[in-house]
């Protein structure tokens, strides 16, 4: 039996789409924690809130077109970068603590 490639499916393009549209207001914590590692906390509560309200729509608006769309290739080409909210936050959050 052949192996199927996932990163090469449509299903991880759906469900790529799914949980970027579940988690796009992860974002605003998100920069809430880089902004604020990277410049104070006052900063990262006002420009990192805005910059996460961006991030947050553009990752749900893309969640949605690749849900919409994922019946068509590519499937591997993820159309924001980090693929999914969650693995820049945990990052952040660990970047944060330290």
């Amino acid at each position: 039996m052949n192996k199927v490639n996932y990163d090469n499916t449509a299903l991880n393009k759906l469900g790529r789409g799914l949980i970027n549209t579940g988690t796009c207001w992860m974002e605003i914590p998100t920069s809430i924690f880089k902004v604020s590692k990277e410049k104070d906390p006052l900063t990262g509560t006002t420009l990192g809130t805005a910059e996460g309200l961006v991030n947050g729509v553009l990752r749900g608006l893309t969640g949605i077109f690749d849900t919409v769309t994922f019946i068509l290739p590519p499937y591997n080409k993820p159309l924001m970068n980090p693929e999914y909210v969650l693995q820049e936050a945990d990052q952040a959050t660990k970047d944060y603590l330290d």
